[in-house]
């Protein structure tokens, strides 16, 4: 009996590191990798909530830029970090279908990442360059047909909301539009405004100063019904283009493997950092709704996510590249 005593005592570090270290969590700053340039709606959102965040677990938030190839740079350098709760990745739910987009992948969203939790929406809105002759998505489709091939329209990347909504647009208007994707909404509007693309779907946070100061016109925004937080623009339903209807949602995702209690933990300061009326305001101003559900809501509307987009993808013959 003494020597089990001894060694019960000798392994009891071994035996109560996970649970004590998860109880402790955090000791030491966060990364957060985006993986999109600084600049646009993912970036710019997720530094609101990671500065509140902070403040609810009591260690910084260090924001890591990782963006390109369609942001799976990132979620591939996520995917390979230590599952501690020390390394994030924030992305949209869009996320869930990169198996259906991207080849060579070395990670898979769904096996490989726990939703931590969703903590923002945002509308996406079809802009132009104020010089481009169409002034509403009828006229667009107009000139499409009138030209086919000729007209350039920017997205934040490839498999991103913006490019789904770009597809979605395609298949139900009959048009083709010569997609450039970029690594990011920042990018990508700056090549707008330099009226070096002609149109550009962007989440209404981005669009809207440049709206607001002329630089930029929205032809519609991509949903069934008009937003709130821009009540002026038309929606693609109203266009006559029902069924057009994709958000941008905003998820924190943790490797597979992090503990629970961790995951809890985040979890509980996303929520806690998203009912703060500084952060409601906040969001609000840049176009944000705050987006509070459970981890198992998570977790069915990524898969939800997934499902929907197979059939989509497939009809319009998207194959993995």
């Amino acid at each position: 009996m003494k020597w089990f005593t001894t060694a019960l005592i000798a392994l009891s570090p071994l035996l109560f590191a996970g649970p004590a270290s998860a109880s402790e969590f955090p000791t030491r700053e966060i990364k957060v990798i985006v993986p999109l340039a600084p600049g646009g709606g993912t970036d710019t959102v997720t530094r609101q909530l990671t500065e509140r965040m902070a403040s609810e677990i009591g260690q910084p938030m260090i924001i890591d830029n990782k963006g390109g190839a369609g942001t799976t740079i990132g979620m591939a350098a996520a995917a390979a970090a230590a599952p501690t709760g020390y390394t994030l990745v924030v992305n949209g739910d869009t996320a869930a279908i990169f198996e259906y987009i991207f080849a060579n992948l070395k990670f898979d969203t769904m096996k490989d990442f726990v939703p931590v939790a969703y903590f923002a929406s945002a509308p996406i809105v079809l802009a132009a360059h104020p010089s481009f002759a169409p002034n509403n998505v009828k006229e667009l489709i107009e000139l499409a047909k009138k030209e086919p091939g000729k007209i350039n329209y920017a997205t934040p990347g490839v498999g991103t909301p913006h490019d789904l909504a770009g597809l979605l647009l395609m298949q139900k208007s009959g048009v083709k539009f010569n997609e450039v994707a970029y690594r990011g909404n920042g990018p990508a509007l700056t090549d707008l405004l330099a009226g070096h693309v002609q149109i550009g779907m962007f989440t209404l946070t981005n669009a809207l100063p440049y709206v607001q100061s002329g630089k930029l016109k929205v032809l519609a925004v991509v949903g069934d019904r008009r937003t709130p937080l821009a009540p002026d623009f038309p929606s693609m339903a109203q266009s006559g283009l029902p069924g057009v209807d994709v958000s941008a949602r905003y998820v924190l995702l943790a490797p597979k493997g992090t503990p629970e209690p961790v995951v809890t933990k985040l979890h509980a300061a996303v929520v806690a950092a998203v009912k703060k009326p500084e952060t409601v305001a906040a969001f609000k101003k840049m176009g944000f709704e705050p987006m509070s559900i459970s981890r198992q809501e998570a977790a069915n509307l990524m898969k939800t996510e997934h499902e929907r987009w197979e059939p989509i993808l497939k009809a319009a013959n998207i194959k993995p590249q």
